[in-house]
């Protein structure tokens, strides 16, 4: 994917971006501490830790499947950027996206932190995650394109109502999966995760309000040899363009040049 446009948004209506690893091998929540100090460097100055338990039935065994796992939450001071590790995996997170550039040299500050602290990471899956939330006028769906919009409600039903769509494809990478959802303004979107800690008040409005949701996601298919940092940087780059043009596929150039003020620049 390349010499292709790169996108500008004058207001943008990204909330989260997210930047999730699977590593090998998984290390002990121990090595949290020896992160701290170094995490420090790059603005995450708050530390958290969380005891999490999770319970699944299945159908084979009468028996639960348990699982405990110790997360350290790191965050910067004003709740804007972190990230949460488990011992097998390492998410980084920004509630105040200031385009991918910046938010790549975050993530590979992250990673210069494991390098320093000789914490010998190989990620064996990545993804890349954007959500969104926008306002939505009179016509509910005004924003999206005309295959989003869903069905025609004014026969069957009151002005108040809800819409969900999903998609997912394969990707050169791995796997693209595409929601788009209208909800109460005072809702923060689904799945945020540790993630929440830096979900932005701006973007919450009266429940009266309703609002759109577009949550776009790619991950790589999982690697038995694992990714070193400089093939994980280019799938990066490589899932933040499939994902903008994902998100200029599901926005009506209207709404792209009016509301979100979108300008273009060969890259």
């Amino acid at each position: 994917m390349t010499n292709l446009p790169k996108l500008t948004l004058r207001n943008p209506p990204v909330a989260i971006v997210l930047a999730q690893f699977a590593l090998s091998p998984s290390t002990s929540s121990q090595v949290s501490h020896q992160l701290r100090e170094l995490l420090k460097s790059v603005g995450l100055v708050r530390m958290t830790t969380k005891h999490e338990r999770s319970v699944t039935l299945r159908p084979d065994s009468p028996t639960p499947d348990i699982r405990e796992r110790v997360v350290t939450v790191f965050l910067d001071v004003n709740h804007e950027k972190g990230v949460s590790f488990d011992g097998s995996n390492l998410i980084c997170f920004t509630g105040n996206h200031k385009g991918f550039d910046s938010f790549l040299l975050f993530v590979s500050d992250i990673v210069q932190c494991t390098v320093t602290a000789k914490i010998n990471f190989v990620f064996t899956n990545i993804a890349l995650r954007y959500i969104n939330v926008f306002e939505i006028e009179d016509d509910c769906l005004d924003v999206m394109t005309e295959s989003l919009r869903g069905m025609r409600w004014q026969d069957i039903g009151k002005p108040h109502h809800h819409h969900k769509y999903s998609f997912w494809c394969e990707t050169d990478r791995g796997r693209l999966d595409f929601r788009f959802a209208t909800e109460h303004g005072d809702r923060p979107p689904a799945d945020l995760g540790h993630a929440a800690s830096v979900f932005s008040p701006k973007h919450l409005r009266s429940s009266d309000e309703i609002v759109g949701h577009l949550d776009i996601f790619e991950s790589s298919k999982p690697s038995k040899d694992g990714f070193g940092w400089e093939k994980t940087k280019d799938y990066l780059i490589e899932m933040h363009q499939t994902i903008e043009a994902a998100f200029i596929n599901a926005i009506n150039p209207i709404s792209l040049a009016e509301r979100f003020g979108r300008t273009e620049t060969l890259s």
